[in-house]
Formats: structure tokens, sequence, C-alpha cells
């Protein structure tokens, strides 16, 4: 391998030799390793746990990231809440699949080696895609949170999952015109097009904070999410040696990478919780009365209707997620109420409850959907654990 390989487009030659990419074992021409990277630890005789550190971290990611999901559901009435929890699903495929691969887990030399990078490598784009969708639901160009804006989202994340995948796979098994030892199409998917889906995201809501809000300081959320991206990749890519060095070979560059992601995503989750910050957070799971007198309290909340005559007298003013400098309300929880509120007398409704699930859209739809995906982590799931008992038994 060369000494000192260089930054060139379409090789990872530079980056696999600055941190141990799961990816680079599969591509170029020769096997390019980092000259300096994290201890491993032997956990049983013969077996070794690599990246301990950066294990620990995905660990706390996967904690972390939890606690958001249930901040996340818990916000009722905010905009774009069911299309931002998708995004930290994918982060947590993501974190699981790397965390597989990163330990060694999975063995180098097994074939399904490949499939789980290629899997990575879906999800690590489709992740980003679900980023850049969610910079758009703020303009509300759909509802948010109905049954169209959901199975768009499901929709073009899948494809962009598929794509990547099938790309990664055909990639490194030199098939359909792909070539391993000159992956200029996979570069480009893998580093160019989530950088491309980031600024997207940034540029599309700094434009939704100026022309919706008063309050600037969310932006400063935004922006040093960016900013802790940038220092990841930097240090992951750029001084991953020298920091390997100084810690004596205890950590690396994946191992900063992996924090500043997730200091990156904490910020995202800041970010959309200073948006959609309002005082109507109730739990979903009380009795209709106990929620009454908050709910008449809205009578100043403009209804569907009045909303769009708003929006055709003061264009200038009016925003997709809410009233200039306010809270951000959902278009279709305005929609429940106005219904409730025409529909339903306080008394009439005194026994009533309301469930999650009629929030979701149809149930069967809703089902179905829960049933797919829950089929599929189950199959991934006993796929991984074969494929963990087979590396352990060798």
């Amino acid at each position: 391998m060369p000494a000192n390989p260089s930054l060139s487009f379409g090789s990872f030659d530079y980056a696999c030799s600055q941190t141990a990419l799961p990816i680079c074992p599969l591509v170029g021409t020769q096997l390019v390793t980092p000259s300096c990277y994290a201890r491993n630890i032997e956990i049983s005789s013969g077996n070794l746990l690599f990246e301990p550190a950066t294990i620990f971290i995905e660990c706390v990611a996967l904690l972390m990231t939890g606690i958001m999901i249930y901040n996340i559901r818990s916000k009722y009435v905010a905009v774009g809440r069911k299309e931002i929890v998708v995004l930290f699903y994918m982060y947590v495929a993501t974190i699981v699949n790397e965390l597989l691969l990163v330990s060694g887990i999975i063995p180098m030399a097994s074939e399904a080696y490949k499939y789980f990078v290629a899997v990575h490598a879906g999800f690590l784009v489709a992740t980003f895609w679900t980023l850049a969708f969610n910079g758009f639901v703020g303009f509300q160009w759909m509802d948010d949170g109905d049954s169209k804006s959901l199975w768009m989202l499901r929709g073009t994340t899948f494809a962009a999952f598929f794509v990547t995948f099938l790309i990664a796979i055909l990639t490194f098994k030199n098939a359909a015109g792909l070539s391993s030892a000159s992956p200029t199409v996979l570069f480009i998917i893998y580093f160019i097009i989530p950088v491309a889906f980031l600024l997207v995201y940034v540029i599309t809501q700094t434009i939704l904070v100026i022309n919706s809000l008063d309050d600037r300081w969310p932006l400063g959320d935004l922006y040093f999410g960016l900013i802790f991206y940038i220092i990841g990749l930097v240090l992951q890519f750029g001084l991953s040696t020298v920091v390997c060095n100084m810690s004596d070979h205890y950590i690396d560059g994946l191992f900063f990478g992996c924090v500043f992601t997730l200091l990156g995503v904490m910020m995202v989750y800041k970010y959309w919780d200073s948006i959609t910050r309002e005082d109507l957070e109730f739990s979903v799971d009380k009795p209709v009365e106990d929620r009454t007198p908050l709910i008449l309290s809205l009578g100043h909340l403009p209804t569907v209707q009045q909303q769009q005559q708003q929006q055709q007298q003061q264009p200038s003013n009016s925003t997709g997620s809410g009233s200039r400098g306010g809270p951000v309300y959902s278009q279709s929880l305005l929609r429940e109420w106005e219904r409730d509120r025409s529909s339903n007398s306080v008394g009439s409704s005194k026994h009533h409850r309301r469930s999650v699930n009629t929030l979701c859209g149809p149930i069967d739809s809703c089902a179905l959907s829960k049933a797919v995906i829950f089929t599929i982590l189950m199959g991934w799931i006993s796929f991984t654990m074969y494929q963990v008992y087979l590396g352990l038994s060798q």
C-alpha cells in the first residue's frame, strides 16, 4: 500500500488510511489500514473485541436516542412529530449495524460481512435522506402526520436504502459494471450525497426560521449541530493518527466521529424542540374531561378554514407551520379539534377516551405497517444473531 495515500475523488484509500471504516476491506485494489488504531480487548480465548471505546460511545448514543424518541413522542401537538421520530429510528438502526461491524462480531472473512456493510451504507444514506425530508415538513406543503406524508417518507427512505444497498453489494461483488477496484459511484453515494442532504436540511431550516419566527435562537442549535458534525469529520479523517498516538492507542478518529455525530444528532433534536415548543403538551391517555378546560381555552386558535383565509389575505405574514413568532401547531390536530367542537359537546364526551392509534390514520393501515416493520426487524435480528453465533463458534 502507498505510504501516505493522497485524497482523491472516487478513492477510499485516504479515508481508510486515517480510520478503520467497515467498508475499507471491501474496496480498493489492495487493503489499506490506518497507521494507528485503537487497542483491542480479548474477551475470551482467541476472540477479540475491536474499538471498545467506540462501542461504549455507541451504547451511550443508543440510550440518549431512546430518551430523545420518548420526548418527541410525548409532544402531542408538535408539527412533524411523526416524521422526525423516523430520523431517530434510522439513526438507531445505523448505530446497531455499525456496532456489529466495528466490534468484530461479524468477522471480515465471513460472506455475510459484505451484506452487513451494504446494509450499513444503506442505513447511512437513508438516515441523511430522512433528515433532508424533515427539512421540508415545516413548510406544510402537505399536512404533517397524515398517511400521505408518512407513507411518502417511508417509501422514499426505503428507496434510498435499497438503491444504496444494491449499488454497494454490486460493487463488492464486481457485478453489473461496478468494480471494487474503482468504486467511484459508491464513493459519491457514501460521502457526497449525505453531505448534500445535510446541507439541504440546514438551508431549508434557516429559511423557515427567518421567514416564520421572530426568535432567531433556534438557528444557534442548528448551526452548532453542523459545527459538531464538521469537527467529527476533521477528527475522524484528518487528525485520527495524531489523536491515536497522543492517547497511546486507546482511542482513534472513529471514536471522535461517533461522539460528535451524537452531539450533532442531539442538536437536531434540540433545534426541533425549540421551534415546536408550546404549552399544549398533555398526556394522550387521559380522559377528555381532564383536558376539556385546556381544549376549550384554545378558542383563539384558528380553524383550518380560518387559517386558509388568513393565508390568502396575508400571505406575507403566514407560514405553513403556524403564526409568526408563535408556537407551531399541527394541522391534523387543528382539524381534529374542529371536528370535536362541531360534533361533540363537553357532556357527551365526558367518558370518551382518545387513543394514540386514532392519530395514525386508519387502524388497518397502521397495524399493517407496524406488522411489516416488525417482521423485517425480527428477521434482521435473527439473521444477525445467527452470524454472531457462527463468528463465536469459529
